[in-house]
């Protein structure tokens, strides 16, 4: 779908896809003690290409987003209910800057003992490739056009930098 509605080659999206690795983890998240805050996860973008969650326990807090606004919106899980976000790697190398990142954060309900939920993280293994039809005279190259996920996975665990605008032009920008 992504593919198709920035008008990419579709050809290329079979390779894009067998070149991907999967990561399925359940993540727990503990009742927070008195003297700590609600907060389980502090406000972050992926490194991944693109992150599936679920909330296994119909637990409000799976995720609040942040809003171009600047504030946060609380999301209400269902049974069915899937968040699905673009990573680091996708929305800023990949789509040359064109899809802004989603900031969230995991926020606890201290009724509840345990959250549970499900996340599917994908990586690019190979060396991925910027699109060449997504830069134009209106879209400069913003990135180095062979993006390496795994290596910026060793850059983020070496240098710590938490913005994401900083740290994807740190690692690749031009």
């Amino acid at each position: 779908m992504i593919f198709e509605s920035y008008g990419v080659d579709t050809q290329r999206f079979n390779s894009f896809i067998e070149s991907t690795n999967y990561l399925l983890r359940i993540l727990k998240y503990r009742t927070p003690q008195n003297n700590e805050t609600d907060l389980g996860m502090q406000p972050h973008t992926d490194l991944t290409m693109q992150s599936v969650l679920h909330q296994l326990n119909g637990m409000e807090g799976l995720v609040e987003v942040k809003l171009k606004n600047g504030e946060w919106l609380v999301l209400h899980p269902s049974p069915s209910f899937f968040v699905v976000m673009a990573g680091d790697a996708f929305i800023k190398v990949w789509s040359n800057g064109r899809i802004r990142p989603c900031e969230h954060r995991v926020i606890m309900n201290k009724a509840k003992e345990i959250r549970y939920s499900m996340g599917l993280f994908t990586f690019n293994g190979d060396i991925t490739q910027m699109p060449q039809e997504l830069v134009d005279d209106i879209n400069p190259l913003r990135y180095k056009p062979l993006f390496d996920h795994f290596d910026y996975l060793r850059f983020y665990d070496k240098e710590k930098i938490r913005d994401p605008v900083l740290r994807v032009k740190t690692y690749c920008g031009i």
